[in-house]
């Protein structure tokens, strides 16, 4: 399970997308914005290739272990 958070200003959030693994080959991404936000499909894309770790632009996330 992952989480990716877009922050603007200060405790301020654009988006916050969400990724959870359902089975060994499903995974579930959902994605949450402002209700006004005009290119949600264009985001929903565009996280949705971070997630699987394809966006070259922005493919610097790493995986930091948990103990919860």
């Amino acid at each position: 399970m992952g989480t990716i958070l877009i922050k603007v200003y200060p405790n301020k959030f654009l988006q916050k997308t969400l990724v959870e693994g359902l089975s060994t080959d499903t995974t579930r991404i959902t994605l949450f914005l402002p209700e006004k936000y005009p290119f949600a499909q264009s985001r929903f894309n565009r996280d949705l290739k971070r997630a699987l770790g394809q966006d070259k632009v922005c493919n610097l996330g790493q995986i930091i272990p948990s103990n919860l």
